[in-house]
């Protein structure tokens, strides 16, 4: 990938120190969310399995709601908006490195995510399995149990198969840019080009893949935030000498 530069005109001097604070803060955030995720989810498989009907996830998200959700990507509704400032302030201080790619990259991130609180449907789950608790004929139960396969249908669909190829698109894109960024280094951009691969195939090739993506994931978020923090504290310092 050619850049044009090394340096990058809009860490330095930009006034932008705000929005790579809240960006670095985000970020941080939302690894703390993916780390909580993972261990609810780790601590409920040793209790349960995961649901393969509608029943059983009435079920599920009856007796352990907090399990429910989070196998149905309820923290997720939280982490993207989080990772979202992250990106504007990675776009902030990448964009003259490359621009163009920086674009494409912002761009198809928050295409994902408008495509993910579309297709998401957890808190839709939980509304139906809770009126699934509540009735009292069968009618109501058969009823209830289609209109869950519908929701449980869109949530598993391509939509979701979707978010996740372009988060991963992006990340590689923004990661390739980041090899030539003095500020985020190269252990950081190495580090989100191999979290970003893993994330291409999404669950396709099994959990083991998908467990490595996730890691490398919030290895790759921490990193970046901090990173972000430091380019904020450091424009404050140059600031501060004016």
């Amino acid at each position: 990938m050619r850049t044009q530069s090394t340096e990058n005109p809009a860490v330095t001097g930009s006034p932008w120190k705000s929005l790579f604070r809240v960006g670095g803060a985000a970020a941080l955030i939302a690894a703390v969310l993916g780390i909580i995720e993972v261990g609810i989810e780790i601590s409920g498989s040793s209790l349960t399995s995961t649901p393969t009907n509608v029943a059983d996830w009435f079920v599920l998200l009856q007796t352990n709601p907090v399990l429910g959700l989070a196998i149905l990507g309820i923290f997720e509704t939280a982490f993207f908006p989080l990772t979202g400032l992250m990106i504007l302030g990675i776009y902030v201080a990448l964009r003259r490195l490359h621009e163009s790619f920086m674009a494409i990259a912002a761009f198809l991130y928050f295409v994902g995510i408008t495509i993910y609180f579309a297709s998401n449907n957890a808190l839709a789950m939980l509304n139906l399995s809770n009126q699934y608790a509540l009735a009292t004929t069968e009618l109501q139960r058969s009823s209830l149990l289609a209109a869950g396969q519908a929701v449980l249908a869109t949530e598993q669909g391509t939509g979701m198969a979707v978010t996740f190829l372009f988060g991963a698109i992006a990340g590689l894109i923004i990661s390739l840019v980041m090899l030539k960024s003095k500020a985020f280094g190269k252990s950081t951009a190495i580090v989100g080009i191999i979290a970003n691969v893993f994330g291409l195939p999404g669950s396709a090739l099994g959990l083991t893949v998908w467990s490595i993506n996730g890691l490398l994931m919030l290895v790759w978020i921490v990193m970046v935030g901090i990173k972000l923090l430091q380019l904020s504290k450091n424009q404050a310092h140059q600031e501060a000498k004016k």
